[in-house]
């Protein structure tokens, strides 16, 4: 009778399992490895998601122990650079992307955050080139991000058709970016092409109403000054009706 209660007990350990007490076996150091890198990226993002929330204090010790698993790997790298950028320390965001770039020199998101972070420092010359080498890479995931930047660098150094094609390259790769079309309108008026800015200004304003960006009173100037010279009475009116106060007394 015990003899059969024990077999009864073996057979449910084999069908539904049953706790060991053994050692679970050690991993590999390959598996070590893989294990340090997954929490290393976790780390990153909790890091970044400090920075974009404005907490850059707060993204330091995510990102010390991202850089204790692994110091080397671009993300980590790419992530200490954004944060000495958003603590102003300019010296060491600059010698964290030079670094990271002698490391990974084909990474365009490096070369694409640096090139936007030296723009935003003033330096301008060194930032277009960064941001030139981001947009040479056709497997660029922020490819238009780059176009974009390179845009607006054409720009500053006066260079109005080098400024259009690259904006226009950058819509081409995301349509939905209303601050790319917002900034081909203003190229296109310095152009003095005021009905292609009309049609720029347009797409812009499309997406305003689908709620992607929002007017404020230099869109709804710009704006206005492509209505006019371009005569587009429509947009003058919708633009007009945005500024206008209500009515006293007008029901809701």
């Amino acid at each position: 009778m015990r003899h059969t209660a024990w077999i009864g007990l073996l057979i449910m350990c084999l069908l539904q399992g049953c706790a060991t007490t053994s050692n679970p076996p050690k991993p590999s150091a390959k598996e070590q490895r893989e294990q340090a890198v997954r929490a290393a990226q976790a780390y990153v993002r909790l890091g970044l998601g400090y920075l974009q929330a404005g907490r850059p204090e707060s993204a330091i010790k995510p990102l010390q122990r991202a850089k204790e698993l692994d110091p080397n790997d671009v993300e980590v790298l790419n992530a200490w650079a954004m944060m000495y950028a958003a603590q102003g320390e300019q010296g060491l965001a600059e010698q964290t992307f030079d670094q990271a770039i002698a490391r990974y020199p084909a990474d365009a998101r490096l070369h694409n955050n640096y090139g936007a972070y030296l723009f935003s420092v003033g330096k301008a010359q060194q930032g277009c080139a960064q941001v030139k080498l981001a947009a040479e890479d056709p497997l660029y995931t922020q490819r238009a991000q780059a176009f974009e930047n390179l845009g607006r660098c054409a720009l500053i150094q006066g260079d109005l058709a080098g400024a259009r094609d690259n904006l226009n390259r950058a819509v081409k790769l995301s349509p939905m970016s209303p601050q790319t079309w917002y900034a081909l309108a203003q190229v296109d008026m310095k152009l003095s092409d005021s009905k292609q800015a009309a049609i720029d200004f347009s797409f812009f304003n499309r997406l305003v109403k689908q709620g992607y960006a929002k007017h404020n009173p230099e869109t709804l100037a710009l704006g206005r000054r492509i209505a006019e010279q371009s005569g587009n009475k429509s947009l003058l009116e919708e633009l007009n009706a945005w500024t206008q106060p209500a009515t006293p007394g007008a029901s809701e």
